[in-house]
């Protein structure tokens, strides 16, 4: 309470309209508005800027790179140990679509002479591996003189039917046709050609499964008629085992078995098998 002094002289009591007391909380909204416009504008100026950061960071790879080392027992038309290395590029993104080139060269080689130097390649494209059907397109290339086989090049078409899928594998059948070039070097006595082209059907068989203590293993069986002539035809069978030993290496077993009906005319034995351990390094 407190006393004030009228004009004319006299005195009454009354409260004094304090600026204070009358408006206690002006300074208190004042910055609470003040701030809040801060943190509109900083929030109007910066989603952009975060949502880059997130999705920057979020991002799923889109291409694996895979180099292999190994050392290989090579029989059938020669008996020897060869290293192995190969390296491969894959798109990660299959729900997009499926894109490998691979490539690998086994050589061996005695007293600083080189005996054998086998060099295979492929290219392959597939426009809907995660569906039950998909149609695809490839091609290879192999030059293998142990075989007496300079240059076989493949290319061709198809589909494949994924009939059983699991979260850790798949089982699928494919069949594509395609044209081959082979060209032995040297003429063939049989023949008296050095130059071949065949139409051929491509069968394949593929199964794959991983397993919860880091271990898969995969298995493809081809096998490739000659369109006109059945006798003349090609099987290759291919099992890897693969142990994961941490995040981008992993330690790999594996066989391959390969048969030309025709390779006798090339004065080559049919069968060949290789037997291979090394390190796979993915990232």
């Amino acid at each position: 309470m407190r006393i004030v002094k009228a004009k004319n002289g006299m005195e009454r009591t009354g409260i004094a309209p304090s600026i204070g007391l009358r408006y206690p909380g002006k300074r208190l909204r004042a910055r609470c508005l003040i701030s809040s416009a801060i943190l509109i504008a900083a929030v109007a100026a910066g989603p952009k800027t975060v949502s880059a950061q997130l999705v920057e960071e979020e991002k799923p790879d889109r291409w694996s790179f895979q180099v292999n080392l190994a050392l290989a027992g090579y029989s059938g038309n020669q008996s020897l140990m060869m290293m192995s290395s190969g390296m491969s590029v894959s798109h990660l993104q299959t729900n997009l679509f499926e894109f490998d080139v691979s490539g690998r060269i086994d050589y061996s080689s005695s007293g600083g002479e080189e005996i054998a130097r086998n060099v295979t390649g492929s290219i392959k494209f597939d426009l809907y591996p995660e569906a039950d059907w998909s149609p695809f397109i490839f091609s290879t290339a192999q030059h293998i003189p142990t075989k007496n086989l300079h240059l076989r090049v493949n290319g061709g078409m198809g589909a494949k039917w994924t009939f059983w899928r699991l979260p850790a594998g798949n089982v699928s059948i494919s069949l594509a046709g395609l044209y081959s070039y082979e060209d032995y070097g040297v003429k063939l006595k049989s023949t008296m050609e050095q130059f071949d082209r065949k139409a051929r059907l491509s069968w394949r068989l593929k199964g794959a499964n991983t397993f919860s203590s880091g271990i898969s293993i995969e298995h493809i069986f081809y096998y490739q008629p000659r369109w006109s002539y059945t006798p003349d035809y090609l099987v290759d069978v291919d099992t890897t085992l693969s142990i994961q030993l941490s995040q981008i290496l992993s330690l790999t077993v594996n066989h391959h078995f390969e048969r030309d009906s025709q390779a006798p005319a090339r004065n080559a034995q049919k069968d060949d098998h290789y037997f291979n351990v090394g390190l796979k390094l993915r990232w």
